[in-house]
């Protein structure tokens, strides 16, 4: 359980504790990321919903990098594996937790071994999500 007001003293990229932990939420389906946005920031957590990868890239090309990144396995034009090869190849390392309707798809192994640090099930808005949010922002 995710303990209420908990909050690490240094977290990944080292940002002073003033600075909210930033959650980059990536899923096209609009009931998805406002569930997932109003939890997160019922949570202390700073959160922004992408609808799409040119979104999300359009936010990283400005300077915005996420604390931990949440990735629908499947949106409009792309997969959350292309996204993930196309942040390894910038040399981003953002941790990040894959969502998917189908957990043994062929797709989420695969972002196991890219790198994903967990593939959660649909609908997953829950407990589970923050407790692994936490624990990424907490080391």
């Amino acid at each position: 359980m995710i303990p209420e007001n908990s909050s690490p003293t240094m977290h990944s990229s080292s940002k002073p504790l003033e600075a909210k932990p930033f959650i980059a939420f990536i899923d096209n389906d609009d009931g998805v990321r406002d569930a997932a946005l109003s939890l997160m920031e019922a949570y202390g957590l700073e959160a922004k919903a992408y609808e799409s990868r040119a979104t999300f890239i359009a936010d990283l090309n400005d300077g915005r990098n996420p604390d931990c990144i949440v990735l629908d396995l499947h949106l409009p034009n792309i997969n959350g594996i292309d996204l993930m090869q196309e942040l390894l190849s910038r040399k981003n390392h953002t941790p990040v937790i894959i969502l998917s309707a189908d957990a043994a798809h062929p797709l989420a192994v695969q972002a196991l071994e890219l790198g994903a640090v967990k593939v959660l099930e649909k609908p997953t808005i829950s407990e589970e999500l923050l407790e692994k949010i936490h624990e990424i922002i907490s080391t």
